[in-house]
């Protein structure tokens, strides 16, 4: 039989089914994992006291029920002894006894009695532990407030409100692991957030001992308390629990990494990182690391996903090895957004300083001179590792209009997008127009123009004109602008014709890191350029410094996982693409990507990926997102369509700036199809082209049935030799 409605369960569950049905229900029941658990969801929860005699348990009054769950119920209940009311958890082990359930109460007590032995103030105090009539007791901490699931839901919280409270349950985890106790079942559930704002993890090592079957969604709702149906049933919540604990291996404190990240990422995002409407299709979806996009509005930023996705790897050994690492990585990213805000705090104080200069003492008489030299000292970012320490810069410009405009167009051009750039452009030219001797912003101009001729106009001859000329000013007006050394090294890299000067480039971008050492946009334009010439672990260095610099940056995490593609790290590559939005320059973003997961095996995905993104964007600049589906076509054998994608990429192509991408792709898909002429020609023209990446083309499996090619051959050892004298000269 197909698998049992939710109608038919009720019915079962209140034993209302025909005589017939009721028996063949139960025998699919025994078959049926997935149908049992979601009658785990629909059994009702007993709210009764355990206890046949009194409500008295020892030397504990019962005053009244606070919850119930699947291992037992919990009551409010008074202390006579110590004269103190406190939770009182009565454990539910099951109504028979025998050697297996013997051993689940000893560990049960003894794993109890160690958490009682625990303190620290985010883990709920353990008074006592005992036992009554074959039931497991713990007189436990009285919280006045409700779980972390009820304080999530109670109203929009800003990122670093979750995260402060989320940092307090790690420490509680941190200081159970260095006890020896592992969770086992962390969730919302199992926190509590107290009126008091403090933060307290419960049930540590309890799950595991009491083993309650794991819960499954049922039509979209919320998962419910687990109920013990089965001793050979998961032990944890199946929404929350690591892959190695649902294939009911031994987990390690590293399992208990992956539930606190998937309860982060619901705390963040609102939802559950990962989806399934059976536990085969959650497994599946969590051995795949198929991890949601975040909802569009949420203002996390992206070093906190960063972190919650290295937490969520399906190896344990690829994950944060402890709480203190997690710990470690969320303490260093909130610091840095906090000198950040600062950062920006300074310079509003800069400009309303520049607002008593302009305006006179009728202004100044209303502003704090001290107040703002206060805030100003407040803006100096903390020196880190290899990166200089950044000093708060005069503003300038003389028009404090002028400067707001320029601000609002860098944040509009850090998102790389077509309609971003016009914007920021916009805004510049209103800034320069205000101060026609605003160095810096002419240098942004230039670099803006640059953008545009290079990812979205490549004829533009009058954008590449105008970037030309406000490049040639800001160097006029300050010859030791970093900035406007950037704005030449882009031009040379990626702008004016022939193009790809890349040596000359790269001795600009050092001059302007000369200048200014924290410069995060040329710390990435020298990686860009390293990832083009093949020296991909000085490219990884400089991405590094560029993501240390600005934790935000969309665009540098979207070349590391580039050049994790290059280097054949395809799995490393695909989890750092699920970190970065596709609004980061999304032809770029949905050709590698897509890349990445038809290396990776993930063939069907590539497949969604790209038909999406080509009925979005039909025209398909460059044709990169075709040519990567023509290697689809290659791959599952059908010569006539992807020789036909092939065609349409090389038509939709022409002039586009970074046409080598396509050309490799090109290249790669007649190499899978065996004809080795045009894959070398198409090669070629890559390496020619702009990216002579020597170590792509030598590791690259899409090329394996042409190596032995002898123009192949000479092709890799002309791409050798060039790697090896940048190498020497970089």
């Amino acid at each position: 039989m197909g698998c049992v409605s939710e109608e038919d369960l009720l019915e079962y569950v209140d034993r209302r089914l025909p005589p017939e049905r009721l028996a063949e229900t139960e025998g699919h029941l025994r078959a049926c994992e997935a149908c049992r658990l979601v009658l785990v969801e629909l059994a009702p929860q007993s709210s009764e006291v355990p206890v046949t005699d009194s409500a008295v348990v020892g030397r504990y009054e019962v005053l009244r029920p606070i919850g119930a769950g699947g291992m037992g119920v919990v009551y409010a209940a008074r202390d006579s002894k110590l004269r103190r009311t406190v939770a009182l958890k009565m454990l539910r082990l099951g109504e028979t006894v025998d050697v297996a359930e013997e051993k689940m109460r000893k560990r049960l007590l003894r794993e109890a009695r160690a958490m009682a032995q625990l303190s620290h103030p985010n883990v709920l105090a353990v008074y006592d532990v005992g036992e009554l009539d074959g039931n497991v007791f713990l007189a436990m901490e009285l919280v006045e407030g409700g779980t972390l699931t009820h304080w999530m839901r109670e109203k929009k919280r800003s990122w670093r409100e979750v995260l402060d409270v989320f940092l307090a349950a790690a420490r509680g985890l941190s200081a159970a692991h260095a006890a020896g106790l592992i969770h086992r079942d962390f969730k919302p559930d199992n926190v509590l957030v107290g009126k008091d704002g403090r933060v307290r993890v419960t049930d540590f090592g309890l799950a595991s001992a009491a083993a309650p079957t794991p819960h499954l969604p049922s039509g979209g709702r919320d998962w419910g308390p687990a109920l013990s149906l089965s001793r050979t049933a998961l032990a944890g919540s199946p929404a929350y629990m690591a892959p190695e604990q649902m294939r009911r291996e031994q987990v390690d404190s590293r399992a208990d990494v992956f539930s606190y990240c998937v309860t982060l990422h619901e705390g963040m995002y609102g939802e559950r990182p990962f989806a399934g409407d059976s536990l085969a299709e959650l497994e599946a979806a969590v051995l795949r690391g198929e991890v949601r996009e975040p909802r569009r509005g949420n203002r996390t930023p992206a070093w906190v996903r960063r972190t919650v996705l290295r937490g969520l790897r399906a190896a344990p050994a690829d994950r944060f090895q402890s709480m203190d690492a997690i710990i470690a990585a969320l303490e260093k990213g909130r610091g840095v957004a906090r000198a950040r805000t600062m950062a920006v705090a300074a310079a509003v104080a800069v400009t309303v300083g520049l607002v008593w200069q302009i305006a006179g003492p009728a202004i100044g008489a209303a502003l704090d001179r001290a107040g703002l030299q206060r805030l100003a000292q407040l803006g100096k970012r903390q020196p880190q590792p290899g990166v200089a320490p950044a000093q708060v810069q005069p503003v300038p410009t003389s028009s404090s209009e002028a400067y707001e405009l320029y601000l609002r167009a860098k944040v509009q051009l850090r998102r790389a997008n077509e309609q971003d750039n016009l914007a920021g452009i916009r805004l510049l030219e209103q800034a320069v127009s205000l101060d026609p001797d605003f160095a810096v912003a002419h240098a942004e101009i230039a670099t803006a123009y640059a953008q545009r001729v290079a990812w979205y106009a490549p004829e533009d001859a009058v954008a590449l004109e105008r970037a030309e000329v406000a490049e040639a000013k800001a160097l006029r007006l300050n010859r030791d602008l970093p900035e406007a050394h950037f704005a030449a090294a882009s031009l040379l890299a990626w702008s004016t014709p022939p193009r790809f000067a890349y040596e000359r480039a790269v001795r600009e971008v050092k001059r302007a890191l000369a200048l200014n050492p924290n410069y995060a946009q040329a710390h990435q334009m020298l990686g860009t350029i390293y990832e083009h010439t093949g020296l991909l672990d000085e490219a990884m260095a400089e991405y590094g410094k560029a993501v240390d610099l600005e934790p935000t940056s969309q665009n540098a995490m979207r070349m590391v996982a580039t050049t994790l593609v290059d280097r054949g790290d395809y799995e490393e590559a695909v989890r750092t693409f699920r970190q970065v939005p596709p609004d980061s320059n999304p032809s770029a973003w949905h050709y590698v990507f897509a890349s990445a997961l038809q290396y990776s095996g993930r063939n069907g995905e590539a497949w969604t990926l790209m038909e999406r993104y080509l009925q979005a964007h039909p025209e398909d600049r460059g044709g990169v997102v075709t040519s990567v589906r023509a290697i689809w076509y290659a791959k599952a054998g059908d010569i006539q369509r992807a020789e036909a994608d092939i065609r349409t990429a090389l038509e939709k192509g022409k002039g586009y700036v970074h046409f080598h991408h396509t050309e490799y792709t090109v290249g790669s898909a007649y190499a899978l199809l065996g004809q080795s002429a045009p894959a070398v020609q198409w090669l070629r023209a890559a390496a020619d082209g702009g990216w002579p990446c020597y170590p792509r083309f030598a590791n690259d499996p899409n090329l394996t049935k042409i190596r032995e090619d002898p123009g192949y051959v000479a092709l890799m050892a002309e791409l050798r030799a060039k790697w090896e004298r940048y190498r020497a000269m970089f």
